[in-house]
């Protein structure tokens, strides 16, 4: 069985079959194996129709092609073209009319691929055969190059270029353990020129200003995971990640005469951030009988940002609430620290990221009948935030606007973790769900129910959320939440 997965997990045949035959007059069995090729090709197209609440509609479209086994070693090759189309259909003359175009390209390799000079590589094959035996892998391992670039372009407004790339490896050296080393990822985002209007729009949208803002982040990244045997009545599951971007390339700006704190160098037109980030998942699971089981979950994360970055990048900060963090709670809700945005949702969900995050689950699971099960929870969390961001109030600016800044100029001091007042600002909630197991997926239903705020309410104590309608959420998910 496990020579079967090894096989079909190179991703070159559509079947394989193991056909064993006695030897006569033996106790030896002999092996005939029959593999059949996977189709070569595949060729796909899709196409829908985007209707969005802001008043636009317009149709999508996808058509690509898939080559498996490209040079014989079992790659596998996926390239396809992408756009869409969406007019206005307000009726307010908002010439919000929007196109985009783009390309996705990736290359898998079934093996580790690592660009080495031949004769140092046939030197190293000639030493390892006559002193050691070749290093085996548990499965196979793969070696993932993708790309792809977007043109967004809204007439009246802006136009954007968004570029990824990714390198990674991915290998098992046990049953048990898996690594995966990206020693290059960029993301990049660069808007090339805009209007008098967006401009107008951007003043009255801090959201669009921190999303659509432009952003280079040249990344590398390792995460290890750890799933202990399944056979084991109370199993772990451990993932760790440790990313840093930046650090070379502010280097290379070293030995080019920068200093290493200087602000804002620029690497194709955008400043590149700099930071280190660490990201530790921990699942226990305990079986208590054939048909209930209790599980723990702790979520903690760490970034320092220094050199060249005056603040974290928004799509890297961290952030609380939903159906997989508090479900008590909408996501970006709570935090950072005891900072309460008075309702205000779209600067909110600017503010409410941090640096750093704790997060910690217990649930209860226990079969109902057939493959629905309940669930009983309790949720707990925060995040915490070193910025020193001070919102300058201007006449401009509404009562909203205006309470909001003040509030968050206010509480910077809260904002940040410190061991001494960590328990106090965790947010707390609990709450139950139903899980139905189609097998291939699960859906999940989950409700859960505040019990405490970290920020100071008009309510005394522990149990602190004023009405009812503020202290419940209800979640609708795919999967179990750990």
């Amino acid at each position: 069985m496990l020579s079967m997965q090894k096989i079909n997990s190179t991703g070159v045949f559509s079947q394989t079959d193991f056909l064993f035959t006695p030897r006569p007059g033996t106790d030896t069995l002999d092996l005939t194996l029959n593999c059949v090729f996977d189709k070569p090709y595949d060729f796909y197209f899709e196409a829908n129709v985007i209707n969005r609440t802001i008043g636009r509609l317009g149709p999508e479209a996808k058509i690509g092609f898939t080559r498996r086994n490209l040079i014989r070693g079992g790659e596998k090759l996926d390239i396809n073209l992408h756009g869409s189309y969406e007019w206005d259909i307000t009726g307010k003359g908002s010439d919000m009319n929007s196109y985009q175009y783009g390309i996705d390209a990736s290359l898998e390799f079934p093996r580790i691929l690592f660009p080495t000079l031949r004769k140092q590589r046939q030197t190293a094959n000639a030493d390892r055969q006559r002193r050691t035996p070749r290093r085996r892998f548990y499965t196979t391992p793969w070696t993932v190059a993708k790309v792809s670039a977007d043109i967004i372009r809204r007439p009246q407004y802006y136009k954007m270029y968004i570029l990824n790339a990714e390198w990674t490896y991915r290998w098992q050296n046990t049953q048990y353990t898996r690594h995966e080393f990206a020693p290059l990822t960029l993301k990049y985002q660069h808007l090339s020129s805009m209007t008098a209007d967006f401009e107008d729009v951007l003043a009255k949208n801090p959201y669009l200003l921190a999303t659509m803002s432009d952003y280079f982040i040249p990344k590398m990244r390792y995460t290890y995971s750890y799933a202990s045997p399944q056979n084991l009545q109370n199993p772990i599951r451990l993932e760790a990640t440790v990313e840093e971007a930046g650090n070379v390339t502010a280097l290379w700006d070293l030995a080019g005469g920068h200093r290493w704190n200087e602000k804002d160098k620029t690497l194709f037109s955008n400043p590149y951030s700099q930071f280190i980030k660490l990201e530790a998942d921990l699942t226990k699971t305990w079986q208590l009988n054939d048909k209930a089981q209790l599980v723990g979950h702790i979520n903690a994360g760490v970034l320092w940002w220094f050199g060249n970055s005056s603040d974290f990048p928004f799509s890297e900060g961290f952030y609380v609430g939903g159906a997989n963090s508090l479900r008590a709670f909408p996501v970006r809700s709570i935090g950072p620290g005891r900072f309460y945005a008075l309702g205000n949702r779209q600067a909110s969900y600017l503010m409410q990221t941090g640096n750093s995050k704790f997060v910690a689950n217990l649930e209860y699971r226990r079969n109902l009948f057939g493959n629905l099960y309940g669930a009983l929870f309790i949720d707990v969390g925060n995040i915490w935030s070193t910025r020193n961001w001070h919102i300058e109030i201007t006449d401009n600016m509404g009562d909203e606007e205006k309470n909001f800044a003040q509030l968050w100029n206010t509480s910077t001091n809260d904002n940040k973790f410190r061991f001494q007042n960590a328990l106090k600002q965790l947010a707390t909630g609990t709450g139950i769900g139903l899980r139905y197991d189609l097998d291939f997926l699960v859906l999940r239903v989950d409700w859960g129910f505040g019990l405490h705020v970290p920020y100071d309410t008009s309510k005394s104590g522990y149990f602190n959320i004023e009405r009812f309608s503020d202290m419940h959420t209800l979640h609708i998910a795919i999967g179990y939440p750990f």
